[in-house]
């Protein structure tokens, strides 16, 4: 069981490298990471939890979807740096 946390202190910060998974055989696009996909998790469990990420994206389709998803499930987003360039894609 979680303890509601009503402060601005931090239950989880994860460390990640974020990316996107493209399946071309399923024409799909799913948000990836190892901590990314923790700290979403973590959030299912206790929405009430503050969670945080530190991460790297590029200024494209991919770093936007990944933001909204973060945006999402309030998740926050101020160690969220954003960079000129493509963000990590995984082609499976």
């Amino acid at each position: 069981m979680f303890m509601k946390n009503n402060s601005t202190e931090l239950n989880l910060l994860a460390m990640t490298p974020c990316c996107v998974d493209y399946y071309p055989q399923l024409g799909k696009s799913f948000i990836g990471g190892n901590s990314l996909n923790v700290a979403s998790m973590w959030y299912q469990l206790d929405p009430h939890s503050n969670i945080s990420v530190i991460t790297c994206l590029g200024n494209d389709i991919y770093g936007k979807m990944i933001i909204d998803f973060l945006k999402k499930t309030r998740i926050d987003i101020s160690r969220v740096y954003i960079r000129e360039g493509i963000t990590g894609i995984g082609n499976q």
